[in-house]
């Protein structure tokens, strides 16, 4: 199935492969890769990999690094056809457009009028005509009026459409199945063998979960859906443990042996998709002309071939004339052009900078681009920075701040490696759910344009405030002993969070929150990029906030103006003196834990938080008394002697 209601970024986040759609009168889930147009028409995938292909040569490497595979692509979601008054038009010639898959999740629906419960195929179509999506209940609940006809027995045009249900079950594994109804409406009695048409959902009037009541008319049991989401009470009265489901995959896909338990949660929450999105910044050389064409898959592929029938002795022979007119219509010089081809192809690992793919070290490169030179005018497509003086900005900033760099232009590659359910992604690759039956060496990715402001706090204020405060590492403790807690439960390994990190991020919130006011972003278009790191080879502490869409909106101006001298100023002072306060205090300044299994403290939707698009690690880990000082001491925030000034 197809739907032309779906934007092209979304493929990817929010709405990747597994997560669940709710379009106008259904509900579809992302298929699979293997659904995918560059999978399921191998005479079309030449040319669409060309049209969707992303360039990213760092990244590819570090997503090769963590997952123990060669990814030797990233892929956007293909352009849907034309639509023409007739549907989607043919094209003429090569075929650099496609469909997005879906599948039908979840397949049990009811019927609105009748309140029968009908069971839809997964591959049933959109479509007006289908009568899989039309109510053909010929039974009644109860005894109807005489003169109440049936929904089965009405047109085609007039019978009610069919309603997706709320409630599915998941684990945390990213398995996800139909609510088993049947089984709740029985509970200890053995199942009736009901035909279908005989169950119904209907509303009791009564309050919450108890007013809902999935009914058998055959054999008369029902049972509210009280008491439901408790995973205890669910497995006593249904018996059921994960069945492995993995209906993005098709029918056929089951894990079998699934030992997590389910939980039962409703279509629409947010806790029934996390996906993990690795992101990256372009930065030279890989933004470079250069490398933005031999990094193309279907130039480097071409090339390949050449060098691949052209040996001497088994040694591929490269020179400046076999590639000549290649060269020269890209305007390159033919013998830089042959010996980058000579660096690529014999020193792969040198080309792709993969020497090192840990966290810090990914973005200390990212850093040092930032802090570098900035690129020729001729490679200023992708990548542009603008150096300020910290000397040229008042107090607010140069006492607080070693570094402020503006970035007019800057380009971000988000790709979408897996996904999990019920609990966010805790660094357990086990634990992800596959975007694929089998193993693709491609991942789906989106790349947009935008611009930012790098904020670097300085070394030296920093050492002072940790040496100065100690109570700063007991706030520290609170946290990290709680998430000590949550990873002992998972079985994961328990990473300590810094008090670097911990105030860079709460800034970085405040920063974006007050930018949203100053220059009229609206706070989900805003995002944050974290450079932390205690290392000693790799010491950095500073943010970007970067806006980066598929619009127009960011890549105007307006944020790099924001952070020139005389702006940069009123911005922070004003984000600073609003964390003092908050709608909740006492009660969020003083709290010793709220928000995801409290690893927040004094944070919350009134003062701190952002959109979850907008932050990197989930609305966690949030902190406003490591800014502006606590009740117990107020002189213990970065910039409390900002504020009492």
């Amino acid at each position: 199935m197809a739907r032309p209601e779906f934007r092209r970024s979304q493929g990817v986040v929010p709405f990747g492969v597994g997560a669940i759609i709710d379009f106008p009168d259904e509900s579809l889930m992302a298929a699979g890769l293997d659904a995918w147009t560059i999978e399921m028409q191998p005479e079309a995938a030449a040319y669409l990999k060309e049209a969707t292909c992303l360039s990213e040569p760092r990244l590819q490497a570090r997503l090769s690094h963590e997952l123990g595979k060669d990814v030797s692509g990233l892929y956007m979601p293909p352009e849907a056809p034309e639509l023409s008054a007739r549907g989607f038009s043919g094209l003429n010639g090569p075929v650099i457009t496609a469909h997005t898959p879906f599948v039908r999740f979840p397949n049990w629906h009811f019927c609105p009028r009748c309140r029968s419960m009908q069971y839809v195929p997964w591959n049933s179509p959109s479509n007006a005509k289908n009568e899989d999506l039309r109510c053909k209940n010929s039974k009644f609940r109860r005894q109807a009026k005489s003169n109440t006809q049936p929904c089965s027995a009405l047109p085609l045009n007039r019978r009610p459409r069919l309603v997706p249900v709320r409630f599915i079950v998941a684990c945390a594994h990213g398995h996800i199945s139909d609510f088993p109804w049947s089984k709740w409406a029985h509970g200890d009695k053995k199942e009736c063998g009901h035909e279908p048409g005989t169950l119904f959902l209907v509303s009791t009037g009564g309050a919450g979960l108890e007013g809902i009541k999935v009914e058998c008319s055959k054999c008369g049991s029902y049972r509210t859906m009280k008491g439901a989401f408790n995973p205890s009470t669910f497995l006593e009265s249904t018996g059921l443990s994960c069945s492995g489901e993995r209906p993005w995959l098709g029918p056929q896909a089951q894990e079998p042996n699934c030992q997590d338990s389910v939980q039962v949660v409703q279509r629409g929450a947010s806790n029934v998709y996390f996906p993990y999105v690795v992101s990256s910044i372009l930065i030279p050389p890989y933004s470079e002309t250069l490398h933005r064409i031999l990094d193309n898959q279907s130039i480097w592929n071409e090339i390949c071939d050449v060098l691949d029938n052209i040996r001497v002795n088994g040694e591929p022979v490269i020179s400046a004339n076999m590639f000549a007119s290649k060269a020269k219509k890209y305007g390159i010089e033919a013998e830089v052009f042959a010996a980058a081809i000579t660096e690529k192809y014999l020193h792969p690992e040198v080309w792709s900078g993969t020497a090192e793919q840990t966290e810090s070290a990914y973005r200390y490169t990212e850093r040092q681009a930032f802090l570098g030179p900035r690129p020729a005018p001729t490679e200023r497509d992708e990548f542009d920075i603008k150096k300020t003086k910290i000397s040229d900005y008042s107090y607010v900033v140069r006492d607080y701040f070693s570094e402020v760099v503006l970035i007019p232009r800057l380009r971000e590659t988000r790709a979408l490696v897996g996904f999990s359910r019920v609990t966010p992604y805790d660094g357990d690759l086990s634990r992800l759910a596959a975007l694929s039956k089998k193993e693709l060496s491609w991942l789906p990715a989106v790349s947009s344009n935008g611009e930012g402001i790098y904020l670097e706090l300085s070394e030296n204020k920093l050492s002072i405030w940790e040496r100065t405060h100690s109570d700063i590492a007991e706030r520290i403790d609170l946290i990290n002993d709680k998430w000590a807690r949550v990873c002992s439960e998972r079985g994961t390994e328990f990473r300590p969070y810094s008090s670097r990190l911990l105030l860079a991020h709460t800034l970085s919130h405040l920063i974006i929150r007050q930018l949203s006011f100053d220059c009229g972003y609206d706070s989900s278009t805003l995002k944050e990029r974290l450079y932390v790191s205690n290392d000693v080879d790799r010491n950095m502490c500073g943010i970007l906030i970067y806006t980066a869409g598929g619009d127009s909106e960011g890549s105007l101006g307006g944020l790099v103006r924001q952070g020139e001298s005389g702006n940069l100023e009123t911005t922070i002072l004003a984000a600073v003196k609003n964390a003092e306060f908050c709608a909740s205090d006492p009660l969020c300044l003083e709290s010793e834990g709220q928000g995801y299994y409290g690893l927040n403290l004094a944070a919350c939707h009134a003062c701190t938080l952002l959109p979850e698009t907008a932050c990197e690690l989930g609305n966690r880990v949030l902190d406003r008394a490591l800014i502006v000082g606590s009740e117990a001491n107020p002189q213990g925030g970065y910039f409390s002697d900002l504020i009492h000034a």
